[in-house]
This record gives C-alpha cells, structure tokens and sequence, in this order.
C-alpha cells in the first residue's frame, strides 16, 4: 500500500480501485488497509532497468492482471488507472506501466 502523506502527515487513505477492480478505472485515495483494492505488487518478473509494473491485488486474472497505467487525459494531464497489463515483444512492458523503484530513505 502507498499511503497519501501530504507533508509528511499520514492520511490513512492509499492509492486504489473499486472491488473488484475493473478495466479503465481511475485510481483514487480510498481508505487503507480495508480490502485488496489499496493493495499493489511489483511484477519483478517483467522489471527492466530498475522499472516495473504494479499489480492490483483486487484482480483475479493472472494472466493478463491490471496493472497501474499512466492514461494522457483530455483535459487534466496525466491520469493514474488500471489497464491489462500490456507485454510487448520480448516481453517487455510498455512504458506507461513501467514505475521506478526506489528504496531506502531519500535526503
């Protein structure tokens, strides 16, 4: 789970989706910690470059999960919604569902 902390201060609310998830859906802060919907795993298996994709938890399909996908919205900008994760050849993912990994504390 990725809690929202605005300045540092915890909001008790994480990314997520609805349950169970589906096709296209924005991701919005919904409280943590209550279901599969808040819950996010690193597809280490297609990383690349120290990137992955992040697996909804809600999802029941293991062979093409939904995976968080950066969408160019109309208006806004860029969005944050769950898609099919989608491999290209070689099995590579296709950048828009590609997130950084970063670990430890950064100063």
């Amino acid at each position: 789970e990725s809690n929202w902390s605005p300045y540092g201060n915890e909001s008790d609310l994480c990314i997520g989706v609805s349950t169970p998830a589906f096709t296209n859906e924005n991701v919005t802060l919904r409280p943590c910690g209550v279901n599969s919907s808040t819950f996010w795993v690193a597809d280490l298996s297609h990383a690349h470059i120290g990137y992955t994709p992040f697996l909804n938890g809600s999802d029941t399909n293991f062979t093409h999960p939904l995976v968080l996908t950066v969408v160019n919205g109309p208006k806004i900008g860029n969005r944050l919604r769950v898609v099919r994760e989608n491999l290209l050849t070689h099995g590579f993912v296709a950048n828009e569902q590609m997130f950084k990994l970063d670990f430890g504390v950064r100063v």
